[in-house]
């Protein structure tokens, strides 16, 4: 019912039924699409009160469903974004064996000794430490002394 025509009969029917704002909300969404309750009430200039309480109509008369939208967490994009870049570098920079070590120390987020880094990465240790030392020098990865 996207035509002109089942446009005007839809808001006709709500109009009659529930009245002008009512009416106003639900041609708004019909135009439209899904829009958030913010959104509506900016695009119709009612109140919020007048389009919750016209929402509330059109949803208890399953005129409309309610449903929520899934915002993107934009902070975990970022670090993502920035991550993948970083990796990136450290590829072309140190190559592939930096790079393994490099997600792995990344992906595990906590302290791992450097016997278990070159078997689980299958670099070899002397090759690992000279690795691991440049990194550090270069500020991509901070060192500790395990105790």
């Amino acid at each position: 019912m996207s035509s002109p025509h089942g446009l005007k009969l839809a808001a006709h029917i709500i109009s009659t039924y529930f009245g002008d704002i009512v009416c106003k909300v639900c041609e708004c969404l019909l135009r439209r699409g899904p829009l958030s309750q913010l959104e509506v009430t900016r695009f119709t200039e009612l109140t919020k009160q007048k389009v919750t309480d016209a929402l509330l109509v059109l949803i208890h008369h399953n005129c409309v469903q309610a449903f929520t939208i899934q915002q993107p967490d934009l902070k975990k994009i970022i670090y993502q974004a920035q991550a993948q870049e970083v990796e990136s570098i450290v590829l072309k920079k140190y190559g592939r064996e930096a790079y393994r070590i490099f997600r792995l120390l990344s992906e595990r987020e906590r302290r791992i000794e450097t016997d278990k880094i070159s078997s689980t990465t299958f670099v070899e240790k002397k090759d690992a430490l000279k690795i691991l030392f440049q990194l550090w020098k270069d500020d991509y990865l901070n060192l500790e002394v395990l105790s």
